[in-house]
């Protein structure tokens, strides 16, 4: 013959020969059974053979069919192997990252741009996501993530552990309700303004206020949010002061969208911080070494800053 028969007649009639059956296979294929009957009829014609034996509730392959079979479904098999090979060398020179969203939003992607001038041809995928990326499944190089576990003690059993940047936690609020009081002088202070509290933190309001040394102070009135982006605009909009991120927060702090009220913070293990999670496998992948001490230069910086 001088042309092989067209693949799509034959990827139907792999299907209706492995369910003995056009409905299965039209439903599988996302066409008609009708559909099918058609294919299979073509490719009948094209090979001038019968390749079913069509009963009323089954199909049986001749043995014509049966001849044609198992080297298609080999056939097929490679073709799919073929693909997936592309596949995953596209995704082999991508390096992805999965990155707690408040942190990519704030620190990571203003510095993004740094990393791909430096390295000059590596793609990059960022995703956002406060969950450990699946590794098992490829779907992350590494990950970018808050514990407030300190680096002794990771949450993240069977993974690289590596500490990226420190929290400090600081009160923070618009400098347009600042002018609404006298200067503040102690952290009872606060209390004339809403509390904005972030459900997600485990450092909470009673935890500063311990720590500035005012230890009966239990703050659960105010606005509250699911998200630290939700509490950072809420703040920025003048509805209250909130307990914050440096980290997240230092571009309004530079700009003078926010001011710290009173400088007392949270640090250490009460506070927590980011640390990068890892397979060990990851490690010699030239891409992860690039971005690993490229993004470790980048948080020894803003920490001495």
């Amino acid at each position: 013959m001088a042309h092989p028969p067209p693949l799509p007649a034959l990827r139907t009639f792999e299907a209706a020969a492995r369910h003995c059956s056009f409905k299965l296979a039209a439903s599988e294929l996302g066409v008609t059974p009708s559909a099918v009957s058609r294919s299979v009829h073509s490719l009948e014609s094209y090979l001038n053979t019968q390749l079913f034996h069509r009963r009323p509730r089954s199909l049986i392959l001749t043995d014509a069919g049966k001849k044609l079979l198992e080297p298609l479904r080999e056939g097929l098999r490679l073709i799919q192997e073929g693909v997936d090979g592309v596949i995953a060398q596209q995704k082999a020179d991508i390096l992805t990252v999965s990155c707690a969203p408040s942190l990519a939003r704030a620190w990571l992607m203003p510095r993004l741009s740094g990393f791909l001038e430096q390295t000059q041809g590596v793609e990059t995928r960022l995703i956002s996501t406060s969950r450990l990326a699946d590794f098992d499944n490829n779907e992350a190089d590494l990950s970018i993530l808050y514990s407030q576990h300190r680096s002794e003690h990771p949450p993240w059993h069977g993974l690289i552990v590596e500490p990226l940047l420190e929290e400090r936690l600081v009160p923070a609020c618009s400098p347009k309700l600042l002018a609404t009081s006298p200067p503040l002088k102690s952290p009872e202070d606060l209390l004339m303004f809403p509390l904005l509290h972030t459900e997600t933190k485990a450092t909470t309001w009673e935890v500063w206020f311990k720590r500035a040394g005012s230890k009966n102070i239990h703050p659960k009135k105010g606005i509250r949010f699911n998200r630290s982006t939700l509490a950072i605009e809420a703040a920025l909009a003048g509805l209250g002061v909130i307990l914050e991120s440096e980290t997240l927060i230092r571009p309004h702090l530079l700009s003078g969208a926010l001011k710290v009220p009173l400088d007392l913070s949270v640090s250490g293990p009460e506070a927590g911080g980011y640390f990068l999670v890892y397979p060990a496998s990851k490690q010699k992948l030239p891409k992860f070494q690039a971005f690993k001490k490229w993004v470790l230069g980048e948080s020894a910086m803003f920490m001495k800053g």
